[in-house]
C-alpha cells in the first residue's frame, strides 16, 4: 500500500496542499494562549498572548498595506483580560486601557471593536470592588460614550450585564443599575438563572 504524506499526498489533497501555506508563528503562540486559558492558567495564558503580540507586531510590519492588519493590540487586550481574572487587576488595567476609545476603524480592526466593552468592563468591576465611586463613576460614563461611538450599546453582551449590574448594586448606584436590569430580556433571565437572580435583586433595590 502507498504511504502518503505532506510531500506525497493522496490526489485529492494534492492542490490543498500546495496552496496552503503554513501557520504564522504568531498564529501557533495564539493557540497555546487560548488553551491555557480554556484550562483556566491565566498566568501562562497572559503570557503567551503577550509574547503573540510582540510576534504578530513585527509580523505585521513585514505585510503589505494590503495585506491582513495588525492584530497584535488584541492580543495585548487578552494578556490584560487574563491578568485580571488571575487577580493582578492593576497589571491588567494597564493593558486594557488602550482599548478604551482606541481607533478600531483606522487599525482595520473595526469587526474586533467589541474588546473595548471588556476593557470598560475591568476598570468598572475594578473601581467598584475598592469603592471607589469617582473613578467607578468616570468609567461607566466613558464606557456609555464609546459604545455609542462604536455602535454597540454598553453594556451589549449578557456576561458584561451581569458584571455591570453586580459593580452597581455593590455601588448603589441606582439610576445605571435600572437602565442595565431593563435592557436584559425575559428570554436571557430564563437562559441565565443567575443572571435572574440578579436582576430580580436589583429590580427591589430600585423599588
Amino acid at each position: 500500500m502507498e504511504r502518503f504524506s505532506r510531500a506525497n499526498p493522496p490526489p485529492d489533497l494534492a492542490g490543498y496542499y500546495r496552496l496552503s501555506k503554513p501557520m504564522a508563528k504568531a498564529d501557533s503562540i495564539v493557540v497555546e494562549a487560548y488553551q491555557a486559558w480554556e484550562l483556566n492558567e491565566f498566568s501562562m495564558a497572559a503570557e503567551l498572548f503577550l509574547k503573540a503580540s510582540a510576534v504578530e507586531y513585527e509580523e505585521a510590519k513585514g505585510r503589505s498595506k494590503w495585506a491582513a492588519p495588525d492584530s497584535s493590540v488584541l492580543y495585548r487586550l487578552r494578556a490584560g483580560f487574563c491578568l485580571f481574572k488571575d487577580g493582578e487587576q492593576v497589571k491588567a488595567l494597564e493593558l486594557v486601557k488602550e482599548g478604551m476609545n482606541f481607533d478600531w476603524k483606522a487599525e482595520r480592526l473595526w469587526g474586533d471593536r467589541r474588546d473595548a466593552e471588556q476593557c470598560h468592563i475591568c476598570h468598572i468591576l475594578y473601581f467598584a470592588s475598592i469603592g471607589d465611586m469617582v473613578q467607578y463613576s468616570k468609567h461607566v460614563k466613558q464606557a456609555i460614550a464609546d459604545g455609542e461611538r462604536l455602535e454597540i450599546p454598553f453594556p451589549w453582551s449578557q456576561s458584561a450585564k451581569k458584571q455591570a449590574i453586580i459593580a452597581s448594586l455593590a455601588m448603589n448606584d441606582s439610576v445605571n443599575l435600572s437602565k442595565w436590569v431593563t435592557s436584559v430580556d425575559a428570554k436571557s433571565r430564563k437562559r441565565d438563572p443567575e443572571l435572574g437572580l440578579l436582576c430580580i435583586q436589583a429590580e427591589r433595590k430600585c423599588r
